[in-house]
């Protein structure tokens, strides 16, 4: 098997690992609880919890196991690997229900361990690991039973290496619950047995049972899973897996290409012909961006860093844009655009980037749908549980649900089809009466924007070659001017000088002609000659010292000679003066011509938002803002048509959408005349490219290997790598969209299980070990199930290097969200200075100054495994109800369509709380109640992911009785980078003076305290 069919099936093996570390609920419930016995051959076997302590099971017990384990044909298993769950807590129900929302078995720790036929329990080699899910912070429901901050402090301070025996096991996953839960730990000894691992409890709203489990198959993956492990098993089986997959598993990168800025190229503006809005146009990295990508080719993969605030969303959606428009004017198929990422909360983004565009300056006639209820251009390719009437986003579930197939009646294709047509006759100003009709209207009217678009840049490309001549020549039109007037200057002196001459050689034959003919004969005498012409040279002489003019021979011949080479000299000077002249003129005339063109254009198109000076900016605004925006909306009211014509020929037929592989391509591209955009998570994109065919008497599924036109991945720092591999093989590109310095993926596969993964498929042993070592290849590779991220794998496998001292891939720099000395801090701590702030500073005040640190020195405390500090808590809920009427002030002047919002809600859009821990973010809800103050969304900094406000309080928990203990925002830059950057106007600290940033001045903590401003002063101990 092959590098490439290795690692396809480690990405599996991953996927199976996460999924069986963490069982649902319902193949667990059947287990638990009195009388109740483990059927033969299920997945798991319940046992008494004194097994675990003794390390021992029942011998049929085990025997049992080793047979189902057992292998047709092979030898005898004498041994086994397992994974025990050794304690297991159910949810407690209050007054008969209990919270649907919340898992139901609560398995707060996994141990690995070998097992022989005897029944004896023995440690594996493998570390304990309490399932990511039950960590904070996290993005779930799932309230934690611990930080993760709280378990590397235990790994740290407690290797697992030298566990050997079983007491020394069980003595450590004991001591790692009760230090993760801050419950006191005693060892055993002669006189008492120690604290055991059942002693205490690790989850207020969960109950111990009498159990423990032991895994002893792997249970069948089912729902969405199943299609990514169908995914991956029919590429294992592949010689010549897709391109764009061999690039995302390729353990080499590509060769960098010299980096080259395209903001301004000409040719690949020609191509950009669609902006989903006309609201802004494209920053200068963003159409950077968008350039590199209209030269990305085939099994590419194109990464875009993208820290906070510079437009990532703007240059997703110009991508879309441009891709659909191009396909309406060239009148083929639309392409198939899939937009995926690893959580909801990314999906939900896209989702509203997509719902919500600004039409603001748009002719009405071309304004929103053509169609009744279309109201997205993203079809959310959802779960079968979000396939209802509770999503707010157009969707198509896996079995078809949706809108999509709720349309594909003759009755709403007639009521749409009256809906159209009556738009667009008002858009034509006269009656369209055939679809046909509409679409040819519709795609000449595109060609016309489009060769104006064109228009435009050529006129900008000859200004500016012909600019570019100026400069280079005379520095600039003033020059050029400058030079016109000295070269005519000089031409009037020549010409001054010329008559001048000429007539001084005029007088001198005057006077030459005036010699008496004796004179003229006695010259020619022998003799006498040379006196007579020496006078009359006398003659000629006194004329020239007249004008001041010296000769050293004063005969005829020598003075015209004199005289005739300078005007020789002067007549060329003249001519060349005069050409320089008309050159300078018709290069000046050209400029203004050109320039007159130019001007001419942008004021046939200006629109209400057009105030820059600059000529280059001026005609971005006009293409992106009218031309290309109103190309975008041509385009969907072209598709539009198109869609309505192929519906009435899908119902005519009286077809059917099937699962055969030619059925689910037509039906997708159907899908995507009305929704450029297929957004989903990793976890449904497979389902939604999967097709079925029989063979053999049988069913088989047919991944659409490559059928995607282009994958765009958001937030892809925070993406698996094992969970988006199967989509990269669906697809032809992908532009890969993130920030590996914000959240970090939420790992599921301990690395001590991910190691022995990469064992088992030759991956750390084959012919290439010393090239990729585990060190200093794969723990930097993006590629690791329990370390790594797909944005790291995008910027490995980038052709471009933009920023040498940042990562590899394109960057967008330009940033608009927060103040500058707010993003500054940003900058800072982690873009090298390379962000650029667009916004400025305040113009008026902010209420809470832009950065502040409000002192709090009341004590924290651990709460199990989490953090929390009540006064601080109760301190940020009385400093809200306080500043409450500032902040509303403030937020109405700043934005003014919230002057309509009651005051609640402008208070839920314009503040956020963030927090490290899930628990102080608990105890600040409750106080937030008590204060009459609901809806904030308060969290950890995954709460805010993506998202801003105009006012963050940031909760630092940590009091004056932890001083000099490490903090968990300190562990990273991720935290505080993600926490600061999501406030526009104010961020705002609640800490301890003598805690917060002062252990370690250069620690991200420390670089932000120097920047915060201190407001009024520490108040006494709030609780004791």
């Amino acid at each position: 098997m092959g590098r490439l069919q290795n690692l396809t099936s480690y990405f599996r093996k991953s996927l199976i690992d996460a999924e069986h570390l963490c069982p649902d609920d319902k193949d667990l419930l059947p287990l638990i609880g009195p009388s109740k016995e483990s059927e033969r051959n299920t997945p798991y076997k319940a046992l008494a919890r004194e097994d675990w302590l003794k390390g021992q099971i029942p011998r049929e017990c085990a025997e049992a196991i080793l047979g189902q384990k057992q292998g047709k044909h092979s030898q005898p298993l004498r041994e086994v690997e397992l994974a025990m769950f050794p304690r297991v807590d159910l949810i407690r129900y209050h007054g008969g229900s209990r919270d649907s929302r919340k898992r139901r078995v609560l398995l707060p720790l996994v141990v690995f361990v070998r097992m022989d036929s005897s029944g004896q329990l023995w440690p594996s080699g493998k570390a304990p690991w309490i399932p990511r899910e039950w960590l904070g912070p996290n993005q779930s429901s799932v309230e934690p039973i611990a930080d993760v901050v709280a378990v590397d402090a235990f790994m740290t301070k407690h290797p697992f290496e030298g566990i050997e025996t079983w007491p020394e096991l069980v003595a450590y996953c004991t001591r790692l619950l009760c230090w993760v839960t801050d419950t006191p730990y005693l060892e055993a000894d002669e006189q008492e047995p120690g604290t055991s691992l059942f002693d205490f409890d690790i989850h207020s709203g969960y109950e111990l049972t009498q159990q423990s489990l032991l895994q002893v198959e792997d249970l069948p993956v089912v729902g969405a899973k199943d299609k990514m492990l169908r995914v991956l098993d029919a590429l294992s089986g592949m010689q010549e897996p897709p391109l764009l997959y061999q690039r995302f598993a390729d353990s080499d990168s590509p060769g960098l290409e010299p980096y080259q800025d395209l903001e301004s190229s000409g040719e690949l503006a020609a191509r950009h012909v669609g902006q989903m809005t006309g609201e802004f146009p494209l920053s200068p990295k963003q159409r950077n961006a968008l350039h590199h990508f209209l030269m990305q080719q085939d099994g590419e993969i194109l990464a875009v860093n993208g820290p906070p605030g510079t437009g990532k969303t703007t240059l997703l959606r110009s991508v879309v844009a441009t891709l659909w428009t191009q396909a309406a004017l060239e009148e083929v198929e639309p392409p198939l655009i899939v937009a995926a990422s690893n959580n909801n909360q990314a999906v939900t983004n896209i989702l509203e980037s997509f719902a919500k565009v600004d039409e603001g300056g748009l002719d009405e006639r071309l304004a929103g749908r053509w169609l009744p209820e279309v109201n997205s251009y993203g079809l959310y390719c959802c779960a079968k549980s979000k396939a209802n009437d509770q999503n707010p986003f157009l969707y198509h579930g896996p079995e078809g649900e949706g809108a999509m197939k709720d349309w594909q009646t003759r009755d709403f294709f007639e009521r749409a089809r009256a809906v159209y047509l009556e738009r667009a006759s008002r858009w034509k100003g006269t009656r369209v009466a055939d679809l046909a009709d509409a679409r040819k209207a519709l795609h000449r009217a595109m060609e016309h924007h489009r060769k104006q678009m064109v228009t435009g840049l050529e006129l900008l490309g000859d200004f500016q070659a012909i600019q570019q001549e100026v400069v280079a020549s005379h520095g600039g039109l003033a020059g050029l001017q400058a030079e016109i007037v000295s070269r005519r200057a000089q031409k009037e002196e020549r010409e001054i000088q010329h008559k001048e001459l000429q007539s001084r050689l005029d007088q001198i034959y005057a006077l030459w002609e005036s010699r008496p003919l004796w004179v003229r004969l006695l010259s020619l005498v022998p003799g006498i000659g040379p006196s007579v012409r020496q006078q009359e040279h006398r003659k000629t002489a006194r004329l020239l010292n007249r004008w001041d003019m010296s000769f050293d021979d004063h005969s005829d011949a020598a003075v015209e000679g004199w005289f005739q080479a300078r005007l020789n000299a002067n007549r060329k000077a003249l001519r060349d003066l005069t050409q320089s002249i008309s050159d300078l003129e018709a290069c000046g005339e050209r400029y203004q011509a050109t320039r007159e063109k130019l001007d001419g254009w942008i004021a046939y198109y200006q629109p209400d938002n057009l105030n820059s000076e600059d000529l280059v900016e001026r005609v971005h605004v006009i293409n992106d803002c009218v031309l290309r925006f109103e190309l975008f909306k041509l385009a969907t009211h072209y598709w539009e048509a198109r869609w309505l014509m192929e519906l009435d020929d899908f119902l005519t037929a009286n077809d059917t959408d099937k699962k055969s592989p030619f059925k689910v391509q037509r039906k997708l591209r159907r899908f995507a005349k009305l929704t450029p955009c297929f957004v989903s998570t990793f976890y449904m994109t497979p389902s939604t490219l999967m097709a079925y065919e029989r063979q053999d008497q049988a069913w088989k599924d047919i991944p659409l290997f490559g059928e995607v036109d282009l994958l765009i991945v958001d937030e892809a720092g925070q993406a698996l790598p094992e969970v988006s591999a199967p989509t990269f093989s669906l697809a032809k590109r992908a532009l890969v969209v993130g920030d590996t310095d914000q959240i970090e993926p939420v790992w599921s596969v301990p690395a001590g299980v991910d190691r022995a993964n990469l064992e088992l498929f030759n991956l750390l042993n084959d012919e290439r070990a010393d090239e990729y070592s585990y060190d200093d290849f794969w723990l930097t590779s993006g590629l690791l199930a329990s370390s790594g991220n797909l944005m790291r794998i995008a910027q490995r496998q980038c052709r471009y290097h933009q920023v040498p001292k940042l990562q590899r891939g394109l960057y967008l720099t330009e940033h608009r969200r927060c103040f500058d000395d707010i993003i500054d801090y940003c900058n800072a701590l982690v873009y090298e200075g390379e962000l650029k702030p667009r916004r400025g500073r305040p113009e008026k005040d902010v209420p809470s100054g832009t950065l502040s640190l409000v002192p709090v020195d009341t004590p924290s405390r651990s709460y199990g495994g989490s953090r929390g500090n009540p006064g601080e808590a109760e301190r940020i809920a009385r400093w809200l109800n306080v500043e409450r009427q500032r902040i509303l002030d403030y937020a109405r002047g700043q934005e003014p369509k919230l002057k309509a919002e009651n005051d609640a809600e402008v208070l839920k859009k314009t503040v956020g709380i963030v927090t490290p821990f899930s628990k102080q973010a608990a105890l600040i809800r409750s106080e937030l109640r008590e204060a009459g103050i609901n809806g904030l969304t308060v969290g950890t900094v995954h709460s805010l992911q993506g998202d801003e406000r105009l006012l963050v309080l940031f909760s630092s928990v940590y009091g004056v009785n932890e001083k000099g203990s490490g903090k968990f925002y300190d562990r990273g830059h991720n935290m505080l980078n993600v926490a600061v950057s999501r406030a526009k106007d104010s961020f705002v600290v609640f800490g301890s003076l003598d805690v917060f940033g002062q252990e370690n001045r250069n620690s991200p903590s420390g670089l932000l305290r120097r920047r915060l401003s201190v407001l009024g002063e520490p108040e006494a101990d709030l609780v004791n």
